[in-house]
């Protein structure tokens, strides 16, 4: 039973809510495994025959009746429905390919991100320097009236860590954007904005391990998650929104 469960669960993603529905309407209909030829008749086009064989197959072997069938359809549908609603969730990469995976290079994301955007941007890095391509679409952003807002650390010359200026140079090639900084002021030096990510309104946020830089951006290996809707690019959205309010990061004039 448990194979069968799995591949209704498969095909809850697979194939539209309304369509599954309607398979769920025929199978309740089906007293026994014995009149599986009219649940067939109700599949319609077939968008995948190496799961429509398995499923009928399951079902044969199974001996489940309609009614079981039917619950087991509606209630992976109504799962898939709320996972699509929390969000969507994709791995970005970029490092050496494997034949086993395909997956999104980090720099394409980032730019799919900024591409989005209609009123604010919201970017986190280490550092930043070289990352041409990503520097066109948040010249292109600001062309088009999104806000674009940057939190960097700081360079050594200015109570910073790292030796390279990215705030200045940023300043520099975008020239519409926000810049925003953070000092601890307990015990300087021992802490840095060490996180990397982004945020697009509230309904994309990427998550990365690689900094704004055109080696982590096309050389190095790093590893992410882009997030499409859902809760999480929104509760992001609010913590920057919060952390500026609260003056825990404050603007660069």
């Amino acid at each position: 039973m448990t194979d069968l469960f799995n591949i209704v669960a498969e095909m809850a993603f697979e194939l539209p809510p309304e369509r599954l529905d309607f398979i769920a309407v025929q199978a309740e209909k089906m007293q026994t495994s014995i009149n599986i030829s009219k649940l067939k008749k109700a599949w319609g086009v077939n968008t995948d025959s190496a799961l429509f064989e398995r499923f009928f197959a399951n079902v044969e072997k199974t001996h489940i009746s309609g009614t079981e069938l039917a619950t087991a359809i509606r209630s992976a549908t109504a799962t898939s429905c709320y996972s699509t609603k929390q969000g969507q969730v994709e791995l970005l990469w970029t490092g050496p390919e494997t034949s086993a995976v395909p997956l999104r290079y980090t720099e394409q994301a980032l730019c799919e991100l900024i591409n989005a955007a209609q009123r604010k941007l919201f970017i986190v890095s280490f550092v930043a320097y070289k990352a041409d391509a990503v520097i066109n679409a948040l010249n292109s952003a600001i062309l088009r009236n999104v806000e674009v807002n940057f939190l960097l650390e700081k360079s050594k010359n200015f109570g910073g860590s790292v030796d390279i200026d990215s705030m200045q140079n940023l300043k520099n090639q975008l020239p519409g954007a926000k810049f925003y900084t953070w000092f601890t002021k307990n015990e300087p030096n021992l802490a840095v904005v060490h996180a990397k990510c982004a945020v697009a309104d509230d309904k994309f946020a990427l998550i990365t391990s690689a900094n704004l830089t055109g080696k982590a951006m096309s050389d190095n290996m790093e590893l992410g998650v882009m997030l499409r809707k859902g809760n999480l690019p929104r509760q992001l959205h609010k913590h920057f929104e919060a952390l500026i309010t609260e003056n825990i990061i404050t603007i660069e004039e």
